[in-house]
């Protein structure tokens, strides 16, 4: 597909910032494993499990940002760019106001909730010693997800990549003292991670109120207490979204419980080989946020065509970025995995796997691109109900059955998404060219 030169600048100027705002943010899962990993197996799969409990926690927060950024950029292409700050100012409320309830409810929970995945004792210890120090971060990464949907849909992706740089910095610096007990401080191991990506993201969200007094005050931030309209349509909107979060990432969970029947070297590999497909898959991510924001810009201009052009050509370019990660892994797998794993049997039992992820993650990429392009056309409910079908109703079972029933192993887990991403992209894609999503109304 030829993009127009002026198209192509207006994909990349958007996209980039936030390609490299998502890498970012898997930057700081790497470190931690990275780090972490030294210390064993266990502590390996114990983060591995607390990361992605905690992510499901963001899952509300996650859907509420896709919800402004939708409705934000719907705002930018009607013109009425005063009103984006009230959308934000909703979305604060709500995401934070939630955040606060899923923290008390989780620390009540917290002793019992990771044994539902590991049965390995020092992986239980560990995990809930890392996900109790990192829970109190969750209400302001709630805020940060708000912030940064903000200014994405105002075409301004330069400031959540501020964010993430001082948030960055600050969780390396954090890790250092805290994982290991540097320069007289105490070594709080998994705790330290947990606590130091806490403290790591109270910078975050002192940087994005900074930023958002100084340059979205204009747009209506902080500016008067959002009305009841505009919060049934921030949550009609946002709310399949948060769903199909909520219900990914507890996917994921039952994954890695999945795995965790093979064994805890296996969960080892497993948290490595998902962080490896992350560092691809969220900075793609940021094509796909780019995509929602043009899309829905464009539907608030009525141009539904242009609308549709948007999502053919962001997915052509985010896929075709993938390439080069493909034939990296597939070429030079021991390489790669040598990065985070130290012990060659671990390593070994991820090589094939890390193959493997290389040939299908191209075809995931671009059908999460579209399905971007259709919650940013307000098409979310067929969102959710397409992922949860081919998540649950046959990406799971199908790898518990050829994984562990079949005892074909890791190498059978990760043969099983070249089959489902197929089949879920060339959905949405048919969905995207038939264009009904055009009639939403936000």
């Amino acid at each position: 597909m030829l993009i127009e030169k002026s198209r192509l600048k207006t994909i990349l100027s958007l996209s980039v910032p936030i390609v490299a705002t998502m890498f970012g943010y898997n930057l700081i899962g790497l470190i931690d494993i990275a780090m972490v990993g030294r210390l064993g197996d266990a502590a390996l799969a114990s983060i591995g499990i607390g990361n992605f409990i905690f992510i499901l926690l963001l899952t509300l927060p996650l859907g509420i940002g896709s919800g402004v950024q939708a409705l934000v950029a719907r705002r930018i292409g009607e013109g009425n760019p005063h009103l984006t700050g009230h959308d934000l100012n909703i979305g604060l409320l709500i995401a934070c106001s939630l955040s606060l309830v899923l923290m008390i409810i989780c620390y009540s929970i917290l002793p019992f909730l990771f044994p539902l995945v590991s049965q390995d004792p020092e992986v239980i210890e560990k995990g809930v010693l890392y996900l109790g120090a990192r829970i109190p971060s969750l209400s302001l990464i709630g805020a940060g997800i708000c912030f940064r949907s903000f200014w994405n849909g105002i075409s301004r992706p330069i400031w959540p990549l501020v964010v993430l740089g001082i948030s960055l910095i600050m969780n390396v610096i954090f890790n250092y003292l805290l994982i290991f007990g540097n320069l007289g401080f105490p070594r709080l191991e998994t705790m330290g991670a947990g606590l130091a990506s806490t403290l790591a993201a109270v910078c975050g969200a002192t940087t994005n109120f900074i930023i958002g007094l100084k340059y979205a005050r204009k747009n209506g931030f902080l500016q008067r207490l959002p009305d009841a309209e505009r919060i049934r349509t921030l949550l009609r909107v946002s709310l399949p979204e948060s769903a199909n979060q909520f219900f990914i990432i507890l996917g994921v969970l039952v994954f890695f419980a999945i795995v965790g029947l093979l064994g805890t070297k296996e969960m080892a590999a497993s948290n490595v080989l998902i962080n490896i497909f992350l560092i691809v898959h969220l900075p793609i991510m940021g094509f796909g946020y780019a995509s929602l924001t043009l899309v829905g810009q464009a539907l608030g201009r009525k141009e539904s065509r242009d609308a549709k052009k948007w999502g053919w050509e962001v997915a052509s370019i985010g896929t075709a970025g993938v390439i080069v990660f493909s034939i990296i892994v597939i070429l030079f797998p021991q390489a790669v995995l040598s990065i985070f794993i130290s012990d060659q049997s671990t390593i070994n039992l991820a090589l094939i796997p890390l193959q493997l992820l290389g040939l299908w993650i191209w075809i995931d990429v671009f059908g999460t691109i579209i399905s971007f392009s259709l919650v940013g056309a307000g098409a979310t409910k067929v969102v959710l109900i397409c992922k949860f079908l081919f998540w649950w109703g046959l990406d799971l079972p199908l790898r518990w059955l050829v994984g562990v029933h079949l005892e074909y192993g890791l190498e059978g887990i990760f043969l099983i998404p070249f089959f489902v991403t197929t089949m879920g992209s060339s959905l949405f894609s048919l969905i995207w060219y038939r264009e009904r999503w055009a009639l939403i109304k936000i």
